[in-house]
This record gives structure tokens, C-alpha cells and sequence, in this order.
């Protein structure tokens, strides 16, 4: 009889040491794929950072009467500063899993600045080929005033609204307070 409970006590033991062991695996995966994501949209809201900062005035292109429009440089660097390193495809590799391990909460988050990495890139891909296009000898007709309109919205004055930067910061907010729970 002594030998039966001994067995019954033992087995339970067993499967509870078999239980912790598998919750103390899923913690370490949720743990590592929440670092894996924060560290890299955390990159991702410093490389937005970098491209978007005010300008300079050494940047500036006086050329153009409103000061709006860059040097080629400027744009080229900026957009440089956006994919070296590339923090947006570390993030979205890491998208599927997010979504699969923590739902569309996480993911929907990581997408929001994705977006805006995106919308950085394409504009300043966009202000390239305008630039490029004023300095040759027929230019693009609108060129300028375009260049001078994404400039506006991509580039915060030092004061002002920038609804780009908030949104930028509301993301990777919102991703911080997300992930820093599963850690």
C-alpha cells in the first residue's frame, strides 16, 4: 500500500516538474522573440529619428526660396540612415511569429511603424529623384514646389507640429508597452 502512494506521490511530482519545465520553455521563447522585437523596433524608431531630424543649416539648398529643399547629399544620407542597418526587415521577419505567439494586438503595433518606415522611405526616395531632376537642365516642372511639400511634412521644424513624429513615437510607444510586459 505504501508502495502505491509512494508511486501516485512520485508521478505527480514527475508531471508537475514536466509542467513547470514546459512553462518555464514557453516563458524563455515568448521572453526571447519579445527582446528579438522590441531591440528591433526600437532601431527602427532611432533610424526614423536620424532621417527625420531638424535640418541643418549647411543642408539647407538657398537656392530655393522658402528653404525647404535639401542638398542631394542630405536626402542621400538620410535614406542611409533608414537601411544600414536595416532594423525594418529584422522586424518584419520576426512579424509572422509576433502575430502567432502574442496576436494581432503585437503585430498591428509593429505594422503601424512599419508603415511609417515606408512612407520616410518612399518620400525620401521621392525628394531624390526631384532633386536629382532640378539639377539637370529641364528640370520636372512642379519639381520644386513638390520637393518643398514633402520636405514640410518629413522634416519637423523646431517648432511646430509633426504629425509624422508623433505617430512614430505613438507607435514605438505602443510596441514598447506591448513587448516589455512579456519580458
Amino acid at each position: 500500500m505504501l508502495q502505491g502512494e509512494a508511486a501516485i506521490l512520485g508521478a505527480c511530482a514527475a508531471l508537475w516538474g514536466v509542467n513547470q519545465w514546459r512553462k518555464e520553455l514557453r516563458y524563455k521563447r515568448n521572453s526571447d522573440l519579445a527582446v528579438k522585437a522590441l531591440t528591433a523596433a526600437i532601431g527602427l524608431e532611432q533610424s526614423l529619428k536620424i532621417a527625420r531630424r531638424p535640418t541643418m543649416e549647411w543642408e539647407i539648398d538657398r537656392a530655393f526660396e522658402r528653404g525647404r529643399v535639401l542638398k542631394l547629399f542630405s536626402y542621400e544620407s538620410r535614406l542611409k540612415a533608414l537601411k544600414d542597418p536595416d532594423h525594418s526587415s529584422e522586424l518584419g521577419a520576426l512579424l509572422n511569429q509576433v502575430a502567432a505567439i502574442f496576436g494581432p494586438s503585437h503585430r498591428d503595433a509593429i505594422n503601424a511603424l512599419l508603415l511609417t518606415h515606408t512612407l520616410v522611405i518612399s518620400a525620401l526616395e521621392q525628394s531624390i529623384v526631384l532633386r536629382r531632376s532640378i539639377d539637370t537642365p529641364n528640370p520636372m516642372g512642379n519639381a520644386s514646389e513638390t520637393i518643398e511639400a514633402l520636405s514640410y511634412n518629413l522634416f519637423p521644424k523646431d517648432s511646430g507640429e509633426d504629425h509624422l513624429g508623433e505617430g512614430i513615437e505613438v507607435a514605438a510607444e505602443r510596441i514598447r508597452e506591448l513587448f516589455q510586459k512579456s519580458m
